[in-house]
């Protein structure tokens, strides 16, 4: 009798035993994810799709049950396994019940952490992105700061190409969760044009050209509602805060030996001779130079450039001319001591308004040896240098309407 009524209970243990594990192997539909965005910003090259450059982002969930609320997901790594699929490990699923607010951004402050964005002057990690995890709809904030190495050098421009995904309100369903991305630096690239067949314009060793008086940190928020493709809404974009004194200068052409003698081809694209782009000055395996979005007021030139905070350009070169049957070369700006080992590299200083939005990239063309160009007080320079630029989103081709 003791036997029987232990295997009817040993039966009974294991019948509800199976019975629990099949009611928690039961989670309905699993949460995934899809993504879609402009193209993400190169060093050399743009390419055509989000994924191609970024195959990875972090997401995080909030989960609201009409007055209590959860963390559903927190800094989850979601990777790109092939032609739009995404997977994450381990894998969430829908709550029977309630909503979520997804969250994705990319990098995040440990990736930044782990030095992918060295400065390639020092090899050092010259930025730092911080934020708290976006659970909560009140906290959505991100820092990004560029540091210096030291007094004696200029601020880092290698900032990460920070972009994010706001969806909110997503309940239980079988389809995935799309998250369309934007991005919230600017990107910043200088060229250099050489419009004389006799000039010979070279540029100072490791610093050529720098940008003076914009922002070295800023906090963006994300914004509070879903970020929609091709929306005109301001509230599906985040907004950035700068400190209105923070004032300091980049370095963005930091390539040795770097010239343009005449109207060499220096690219591969014949209507481009005598152009020398950001590609050649800064090494094109590292981060492209990005900054904080904000608005600055070019440099007023009735006072020094050192004395006040309106934005400028300041390009380091040596220009020297020689045509037909001249024995040496005459040095226009800056000068060769080659019985010494001496080269002077000039400054012509350049004021510029600046404007910079998230989702843009800004090119100037300097072009020396016309227009006006100054030297630091204010006064015209030896050699003019003028300047133009273009304005175009991240993505190739089209009419600017609204940043990516």
């Amino acid at each position: 009798m003791k036997r029987a009524l232990i295997i009817i209970l040993t039966t009974f243990a294991f019948v509800a035993c199976s019975k629990d594990d099949v009611v928690m192997e039961y989670r309905g539909e699993a949460i995934d994810f899809n993504a879609s965005n402009g193209n993400i910003t190169r060093a050399d090259a743009q390419k055509p799709t989000f994924t191609d450059n970024v195959p990875q982002f972090h997401v995080w969930g909030y989960h609201i049950n009409g007055a209590s609320s959860s963390v559903k997901m927190n800094d989850v790594l979601v990777e790109k396994t092939g032609e739009g699929v995404w997977e994450y490990s381990p894998k969430q699923y829908w709550p029977k019940e309630g909503v979520i607010d997804f969250v994705a951004i990319n990098p995040t402050k440990t990736e930044v952490e782990a030095g992918k964005y060295k400065d390639h002057r020092t090899n050092q990690n010259l930025v730092t992105l911080s934020h708290d995890g976006f659970a909560t709809n009140a906290n959505r904030e991100i820092t990004v700061t560029a540091q210096r190495k030291d007094a004696t050098m200029n601020y880092s421009p290698c900032l990460p190409d920070l972009i994010y995904s706001v969806t909110e309100d997503q309940s239980r369903q079988s389809t995935a969760v799309g998250m369309h991305f934007r991005h919230a630096m600017a990107q910043v690239k200088c060229k250099v044009k050489n419009e004389n067949e006799d000039f010979l314009l070279e540029f100072r060793p490791n610093c050529a050209v720098e940008i003076h008086n914009v922002k070295s940190t800023g906090t963006f928020t994300l914004p509070s509602s879903t970020t929609v493709a091709d929306s005109n809404d301001s509230n599906t974009y985040g907004t950035w805060k700068v400190n209105d004194d923070d004032h300091v200068t980049f370095d963005i052409f930091t390539k040795e030996n770097v010239s343009i003698n005449g109207f060499e081809n220096l690219t591969d694209d014949p209507d481009r001779e005598g152009y020398i782009d950001t590609g050649y000055f800064m090494d094109t395996s590292k981060p492209s130079a990005m900054f904080i979005p904000c608005s600055v007021p070019e440099w007023d030139r009735s006072k020094p450039a050192s004395q006040q905070n309106g934005a400028y350009f300041v390009v380091y070169c040596r220009v020297s001319y020689q045509k037909g049957t001249m024995a040496q070369r005459y040095y226009l700006l800056g000068d060769k001591d080659e019985a010494n080992n001496i080269d002077r590299y000039d400054p012509i200083y350049v004021p510029v308004p600046i404007n910079w939005q998230p989702g843009y990239c800004y090119t100037y063309c300097f072009a020396p040896g016309k227009g006006v160009g100054y030297i630091e007080t204010g006064e015209p320079a030896t050699v003019p240098l003028t300047f133009s630029l273009d304005v175009t989103p991240y993505t190739n081709g089209g009419t600017i309407t609204t940043p990516l």
